[in-house]
């Protein structure tokens, strides 16, 4: 059994958690799905930001792994989001709303402080960005239906999916000026000076 072989040393034999890892009863399946559909489960080692990576498992496997640990759960939460064809522009108004502030205009990523990350987003596949935006991975917070339709997660995916496609084009920056591609951090720095040397100037 999968589960027993690569998860069950740390999360525990019925998903009860340990010492170095969280349970997983509870866990909606959308998010174990996504940790293991991004490689970031099972992880190198405890306690590490995960990063994206090529999954050690097929998709029958992430299928049946996900299955199996929600059975831990008496009432789980199974669902999981449906990508539909997007609207880029209304995906953009949305990803520079809720997401540019951590993973920059153009998707990139950076650090947003602490050993927190906010991963790249150029190697997501639109399901991906889509079970991110359900599951909220790590410090990232979870954006349930009341917040964001299944409407507005398509959008968002299909604008991440156009990003992809501008990198690396001369003289594209797809999500507006990406002021040398340095991250949000760095980003905002750069605003709050300029708006600091405005008003001074004003």
């Amino acid at each position: 059994m999968l589960y027993a072989l690569r998860c069950s040393s740390c999360h525990g034999t019925i998903g009860q958690g340990s010492q170095i890892a969280p349970a997983l009863i509870g866990t909606p399946a959308v998010y174990v799905h996504f940790m293991l559909d991004t490689g970031r489960m099972p992880a190198d080692a405890p306690g590490v930001n995960e990063v994206h990576a090529t999954p050690i498992f097929s998709e029958r496997q992430i299928d049946e792994i996900t299955q199996y640990v929600e059975s831990f759960t008496r009432h789980p939460n199974l669902s999981m989001p449906m990508v539909l064809p997007g609207d880029v522009n209304h995906g953009r108004q949305l990803f520079d709303e809720n997401c540019a502030a951590c993973h920059g205009a153009v998707g990139e990523g950076a650090s947003i402080g602490g050993d927190n990350v906010a991963p790249s987003l150029m190697n997501a596949s639109v399901f991906q960005v889509a079970e991110a935006i359900r599951a909220g991975p790590d410090v990232m917070p979870v954006f349930g239906p009341s917040v964001l339709s299944d409407r507005d997660v398509s959008d968002i995916a299909r604008y991440v999916n156009y990003l992809q496609a501008q990198q690396g084009e001369p003289g594209e920056d797809a999500g507006g000026i990406a002021l040398a591609h340095v991250g949000p951090v760095a980003e905002g720095l750069v605003v709050w000076i300029f708006g600091m040397g405005a008003l001074i100037v004003f």
